[in-house]
């Protein structure tokens, strides 16, 4: 079954979750979904974009600006999740954050850990979104998209994970004014993993 025959399926399931205000945001990780969706018929639901938007750069978000004036209706995109490998590139943020509506938030991943410009790591993110995680536990480890393939790399060369997509806790004051919401991850960990990530990197994570 293709997107294009789901999609009056996926509008339902948005519309009835605004209808019942459920949430306050949803995450959108395919791009397309901002020209199939009709958002003029959700009243209340805001819209995140995900990191898979690959949002990078100035050019980048001319491009966002671009979608968000000819998709959505006014006001409806509400926070940016931005590439992660720019987490320590404090200048490049600045940029995005200049360029990018004051009435939009900025959000990053801040415990993930993969590779700078690691080439697995849109395959990975492709392939997190298209198979569920018992679909993956049926996989043989060797083919298994959804495992951090970065593991082979750092078995040779461990240092790398030193300029990773992470960082401790008390560098968040070095982003205010620049991010406004910081992104734990793993979806597939559990509170308490997380939470023990954090507190590992030295800091209490509930307090991020």
């Amino acid at each position: 079954m293709d997107l294009t025959s789901k999609i009056p399926k996926i509008q339902r399931y948005l519309e009835w979750i605004d209808e019942k205000r459920l949430t306050d945001y949803v995450c959108i990780a395919n791009p397309y979904m901002l020209e199939t969706i009709n958002w003029n018929r959700i009243r209340y639901l805001k819209i995140k974009a995900s990191v898979n938007f690959q949002i990078k750069s100035v050019k980048t978000i001319k491009i966002l600006n671009n979608l968000v004036k000819n998709y959505f209706p006014s006001g409806q995109l509400a926070e940016v999740e931005i590439q992660k490998d720019l987490l320590r590139d404090i200048g490049k943020i600045k940029e995005i954050r200049a360029a990018l509506d004051l009435s939009i938030q900025l959000s990053i991943i801040i415990n993930e850990g993969c590779l700078c410009g690691c080439p697995y790591q849109i395959a990975h993110q492709l392939h997190s979104l298209t198979i569920s995680m018992k679909d993956a536990e049926d996989y043989d480890e060797k083919f298994q998209f959804s495992n951090a393939r970065c593991k082979n790399v750092l078995a040779y060369e461990p240092w790398l994970f030193l300029d990773a997509n992470w960082i401790l806790p008390r560098h968040i004051k070095r982003y205010r004014g620049l991010i406004d919401s910081f992104k734990l991850t793993d979806r597939s960990d559990s509170t308490d993993a997380i939470v023990l990530s954090g507190r590992k990197g030295g800091g209490d994570a509930r307090k991020v």
